[in-house]
């Protein structure tokens, strides 16, 4: 992976991202509407490898990474704007199973976001 393809990466990310798609990537989260059945927004996904966590998030109709734990037992985390009264949770986003146990997928995955509006966040 190199700016060249990744554009929107700087350097510090990039070399956060190398080490990212050396692990298998583990599982990927949503924050899913209880009460509505469906997910809440298109953002933020979390997609867990092996030793670190990628989160994506809408950030002013551009799509933030960042990389560290996320706490997928509290949605409010990782969600802005979220009313209280909702009922909210992390739940496994199923459409992504076809990447689960497999190493250099980042790309991929970075691929499948619009990537014309993504910035990384150290």
């Amino acid at each position: 992976m190199s700016n060249e393809t990744l554009p929107f990466i700087d350097n510090e990310s990039e070399v956060l991202f190398e080490e990212l798609d050396k692990d298998c990537l583990a599982d990927v989260f949503r924050i899913w509407d209880c009460d509505e059945k469906e997910w809440h927004d298109a953002y933020p996904i979390v997609f867990r490898f092996e030793n670190n966590d990628l989160l994506l998030s809408s950030v002013e109709g551009s799509v933030a990474i960042t990389a560290g734990i996320v706490d997928t037992a509290d949605p409010e985390s990782a969600a802005r704007e979220i009313d209280g009264n909702r009922c909210l949770c992390w739940q496994r986003d199923c459409t992504w199973s076809r990447f689960i146990g497999r190493t250099g997928v980042l790309r991929l995955i970075l691929d499948k976001v619009d990537d014309a509006s993504i910035h990384s966040v150290p």
